[in-house]
């Protein structure tokens, strides 16, 4: 009677034990197919800040950066910083010049070749040019039509300038110190960006990264209406860059101001409002990091009637601290803060945040030009 007692109890264990990994699979299943928030998980199908709308601003903003064909120039006129490539007189030739700053390079594509006929030594330096090219890697790529797509990817030994001039032999790029051309330049950096999400709002639906990156994009649309300021990017997509070339680029390009945009987050819900983070270690500029951090929290806080947390000096955070240039760290809103995060989900809020973003960098110019 003992023994069967025991058969049975094992027997009733199995079962127990089956059924626990069969409903234990289910819920896995409910959670990774249907979305139920797990607590880990940040569920993307209800953001405001959606995939489209940045997807657009970026596609928008990938146009601004190809360099057009300058026309009515002759070779003469050029200065004596130019790389030049031989033409191979095919038919309906395009060509298409592409800056890529963050590298210190750009990218020449050249379409509708009917060979290989291209090398990498192809691209070579003016007579009296200094050290300029650092490397040139070449690929093709074939089309449907049996032409060819030469792409040339030239890395140069810092951030220039280009302009593309042709003539009757060669495509030639003209490489200008940006300070030649451009009286006033400045970089913005939409923080973090890829794999890198930042903080994110309390439900885990919203990622600091997006925001960033909403409010550049439309700063962008703003600063783009001002032709006497340059402004470099340091990302204008969705994907991580590392701290180091963010605030090289500003280093490298000396620029007035370097504009680090992110988002605040606390532990507690009531900490809400902007926040400026700025250094004490940048070289002697017309206008301090500390001075230019004020500026930012007052305009902006004052633009949009938000809490004026006020500027902390943060020389440890790594591209606050490593800047030569007057930087400011500007956190727009506590994502951790139910008011914050309701203004900042909504499209209209973030392109008036872009519109402050503005303002602070014009009344950090006023400033620049009164010392």
């Amino acid at each position: 009677m003992q023994e069967r007692a025991l058969k049975s109890l094992a027997i009733q264990s199995v079962v127990a034990m089956l059924f626990i990994i069969v409903f234990s699979n289910c819920i896995t299943f409910y959670n990774k197919y249907v979305g139920v928030d797990s607590g880990n998980s940040k569920d993307k199908s209800i953001q405001t800040i959606s995939a489209e709308e940045i997807s657009r601003q970026s596609a928008n903003s990938e146009i601004n950066q190809f360099v057009d064909m300058e026309v009515g120039v002759t070779v003469s006129d050029i200065s004596s910083n130019y790389l030049r490539i031989k033409k191979l007189y095919t038919k309906n030739t395009d060509v298409f010049l592409k800056d890529v700053y963050m590298k210190s390079g750009m990218r020449l594509t050249i379409e509708n070749l009917v060979s290989k006929d291209y090398t990498n030594t192809d691209i070579i330096k003016g007579e009296n040019c200094a050290d300029i090219l650092k490397s040139v890697e070449l690929h093709y790529k074939e089309k449907a039509d049996g032409t060819y797509t030469a792409v040339f990817d030239i890395i140069t030994d810092t951030v220039y300038v280009q302009k593309l001039y042709e003539d009757d032999m060669y495509y030639y790029i003209e490489l200008l110190d940006p300070h030649q051309v451009y009286d006033k330049i400045i970089v913005v950096d939409a923080g973090h960006g890829g794999d890198d999400t930042g903080t994110y709002s309390r439900d885990k639906k919203y990622d600091e990264k997006d925001i960033n990156l909403s409010v550049v994009l439309y700063l962008k649309e703003l600063m783009d209406e001002q032709e006497n300021i340059k402004v470099y990017y340091t990302r204008l997509e969705d994907k991580k860059v590392y701290l180091n070339p963010r605030v090289n680029l500003a280093n490298t390009l000396k620029a007035d101001m370097f504009i680090s945009v992110h988002c605040n987050a606390s532990k507690y819900d009531d900490p809400d409002g902007v926040e400026v983070l700025y250094t004490t270690n940048a070289a002697k500029t017309p206008i301090s990091s500390k001075h230019l951090a004020a500026i930012f929290a007052n305009t902006f806080s004052k633009d949009l009637q938000m809490t004026n947390r006020g500027c902390l000096k943060q020389n440890e955070v790594y591209i606050v601290g490593n800047s030569k240039v007057p930087v400011v760290l500007i956190e727009i809103g506590f994502m951790s803060n139910e008011k914050n995060m309701e203004f900042m989900k909504k499209q209209v809020n973030r392109k008036r945040m872009a519109e402050a973003l503005q303002d602070c960098i014009l009344e950090g110019y006023k400033e620049i030009e009164k010392e």
